[in-house]
């Protein structure tokens, strides 16, 4: 990609550094957005304006048509994540389907790895390049998942048709108690714990702005393993912090 659209080394680290930038400032609004019109519609509108982006990815045609798609996507993609997890709060108990949530993250990447790979090998079907057809096949599926979204999705229990009013009323009673009982995260954690965890994240971070930087040789058989690595490692760590949870009974 680099070098058929005339993208340096410089350019391509700036058009990153735009995608987190505008992620950052527009990630509290999206969230406080979410919570005035609902889950169901601003998840859906996240998912549909971000699909689009990113598979208009496949069709820049310089540096500063890059740059400016990542930083558009950047703010479409913004609140994504908090909101998911707002959402769930409203629907699931205990922390424990939060956790598997959070161990899909590296798993799904991992996955993705290798779909990315046969997608790259797709270099000329149609007169396009592999890489292009990377960015249609991101994209599209969130598309459609977030139209699937708007169909789907129940803002809340109590306004979900397909709950019994005894279903409702045992959920709304547990979701209930579990706010009520709950405690601060370094109360409940541990300070140590919690200041491991956060120098952890930076550590992972600082990883994956290292791998950005690679991405002109994600064609490399080297590159492809790393990432596998990265992926198996991410999974059985996360894996490990599910079942000390269950453990602990916390």
């Amino acid at each position: 990609m680099n070098s058929e659209i005339g993208l340096s080394k410089a350019a391509f680290g700036f058009g990153g550094s735009m995608y987190f930038v505008e992620y950052f400032l527009f990630e509290v609004p999206s969230n406080v957005i979410l919570k005035k019109v609902g889950a169901r519609v601003w998840l859906a509108r996240i998912m549909i304006t971000w699909g689009l982006i990113a598979a208009g990815m496949a069709f820049v045609r310089g540096p500063t048509h890059y740059a400016v798609m990542r930083f558009v996507r950047g703010a479409a993609e913004a609140g994504f994540f908090p909101g998911v997890i707002f959402y769930m709060m409203f629907w699931i108990p205990g922390a424990r389907m939060i956790a598997w949530f959070m161990v899909a993250i590296p798993v799904s990447g991992f996955l993705g790895s290798q779909f990315s790979a046969w997608l790259l090998s797709l270099d000329g079907v149609l007169g396009y390049r592999g890489w292009r057809w990377l960015f249609v096949a991101e994209g599209l599926p969130i598309v459609l998942l977030g139209i699937a979204c708007l169909f789907i999705l129940t803002d809340r229990p109590e306004q979900a048709c397909w709950l019994t009013h005894e279903q409702k009323a045992w959920l709304g009673t547990r979701l209930q108690s579990e706010r009520e009982a709950a405690r601060p995260v370094g109360v409940a954690v541990g300070r140590k714990r919690l200041l491991l965890g956060v120098g952890v994240g930076m550590l992972d971070g600082s990883r994956r702005r290292q791998r950005t930087r690679g991405l002109a040789g994600a064609a490399n058989q080297g590159a492809r393993f790393r990432r596998r690595a990265d992926g198996f490692a991410e999974f059985y760590t996360l894996w490990r912090g599910v079942h000390s949870h269950d453990r602990l009974g916390t």
